[in-house]
């Protein structure tokens, strides 16, 4: 797995409750085509992305990405880790976001780290 934006804390890349406008794009690490996350993908990796991973992906991407897989609060937020594959070459992305329902469907969502895959993979 390797790194293309380092894990760090950032300000939100979106907030409030229009969550039709909370998309984050970037570009694939192996080809330059822009990969798109929505607000449905960062919700469903909210409440379940580990129970989804497997061993040892799992503990892969904890590591790489600083997630603490003990931690049970959600009271200020939770980890949101999105598994995406280019449209274009296949090749597979993990997309870290720190995502937070502060109140009733308001949400702030904040980009933490994006890492590739060294070689594609069909899901």
């Amino acid at each position: 797995m390797k790194l293309i934006v380092q894990p760090q804390v950032r300000p939100p890349f979106f907030e409030g409750w229009e969550t039709d406008k909370a998309t984050y794009r970037f570009a694939c690490d192996a080809c330059g085509s822009d990969i798109r996350v929505t607000f449905s993908e960062m919700l469903q990796a909210a409440w379940g992305w580990q129970d989804r991973t497997a061993e040892p992906e799992r503990t892969t991407i904890a590591a790489a990405f600083d997630i603490d897989l003990a931690r049970r609060s959600i009271a200020d937020g939770m980890d949101a880790v999105v598994r995406s594959s280019c449209p274009t070459c296949g090749a597979v992305h993990f997309s870290h976001f720190w995502f937070h329902e502060y109140r009733n469907s308001a949400y702030q969502i904040s980009l933490r780290a994006i890492a590739s895959n060294a070689t594609p993979n069909a899901d």
